[in-house]
């Protein structure tokens, strides 16, 4: 199996990835009008890939792995099961593609709603869990909390004429924010993937999971 890899984010314990599968001409596989996203998942203590697997990859890399089996769930349908090795760089996927692989023409919002989550209970109507968008007026924003000693990350955009503000998981764009390398200011627009997380005491939360720019 091979995927464009738009997503290398924090998660418990390692890392999340996932992309877009890729057929073996390595152009996008559709289903349903959307791009097929894949989750390569580990037998691990939260289905994470472990972290010095995640560190050989970088986002738009295509990665090539062989799958065990399909293991999805109500809160993530993509998800499929591979072994604890080594990923197989097989070359790069080129920006100017992501257009055409974005959501925005596809789904007026994000997981059906305006807000930060999607109530437990709702999940089962939602057929997706990972979202490549467009997104406008992009900015960082550092949110305190008083049970939490550093400030939380998170990233507000425009998408289809709606503000949003989630959590960002994007390890490499947090490197840069942390040690002054992140883009000044707001910008006019960029790619991120978005995903759902597990569900934490009934809602599952959206996450801004790779910023590509």
């Amino acid at each position: 199996m091979k995927i464009a890899l738009l997503a290398n984010s924090f998660r418990d314990g390692g890392r999340c990835l996932a992309g877009i599968e890729l057929d073996e001409k390595n152009n996008p596989v559709f289903v349903n009008n959307r791009p097929r996203w894949i989750r390569p998942v580990c037998k691990t203590v939260h289905e994470e890939v472990p972290t010095e697997l995640a560190l050989d990859v970088s986002l738009l890399d295509i990665i090539e792995f062989e799958p065990i089996e399909f293991i999805t769930s109500q809160h993530q349908k993509e998800n499929v099961l591979i072994e604890n090795k080594p990923f197989k760089k097989a070359g790069v996927f080129s920006r100017e593609h992501l257009p055409a692989l974005c959501d925005n023409n596809r789904q007026k919002l994000l997981f059906t709603n305006r807000g930060k989550a999607v109530k437990e209970d709702q999940l089962g109507a939602i057929d997706y869990s990972l979202s490549l968008i467009s997104a406008e007026n992009f900015h960082v924003i550092e949110k305190s909390y008083e049970d939490k000693a550093t400030p939380q990350i998170r990233g507000g955009f425009k998408y289809n004429n709606t503000d949003y503000d989630f959590p960002i998981t994007d390890p490499l764009f947090l490197y840069e924010h942390y040690s002054g390398k992140h883009m000044p200011g707001e910008t006019k627009n960029l790619f991120m993937t978005i995903s759902l997380s597990a569900p934490f005491e009934n809602w599952a939360y959206k996450l801004i999971a790779a910023i590509i720019h």
